[in-house]
């Protein structure tokens, strides 16, 4: 009962139907204030949906084949060095440098890069894993 005669007392009216109505009035700029931002994070996303579908059809336009990375495991030979592995395997048409196969080559089989110029980076016998690439999926 107490808060309702301080809430009567802020408004400063004591018809029911005016203090009724002032009260509606409020609600319903809340409740428009509401729906305003409502449809304003609306419109953002939907205008984030068109500006990402935009760039996902620029990107699909592409005329290259799809290239897709497989690995195999190679045997170094008596007489191979490190490079002579890479020169064998490496296939410039895969669309990658051989300066980033060679690092790849390195980051998988644990060699690091300084060590692989040298001759004790591989000795015969050993197997490497190779990344290799083909434009046909295979399961």
């Amino acid at each position: 009962m107490r808060s309702r005669r301080t809430q009567n007392q802020k408004l400063g009216v004591k018809d029911p139907e005016i203090r009724r109505s002032i009260r509606l009035a409020r609600r319903n700029r809340q409740i428009r204030r509401h729906a305003a931002m409502l449809l304003a994070l609306l419109m953002i996303g939907v205008s984030a949906c068109f500006l990402t579908a935009g760039t996902r059809a620029a990107a699909s336009d592409r005329t290259e084949p799809v290239m897709y990375k497989y690995f195999t495991s190679v045997r170094v030979e008596a007489g191979e060095s490190f490079s002579d592995v890479l020169d064998r395997c490496y296939d410039a048409a895969s669309g990658v440098t051989e300066k980033e196969y060679r690092g790849e080559v390195c980051s998988i089989n644990h060699i690091p890069l300084y060590a692989a110029e040298t001759t004790a980076a591989v000795t015969p016998g050993d197997y490497l894993i190779l990344p290799y690439y083909s434009a046909e999926y295979m399961d």
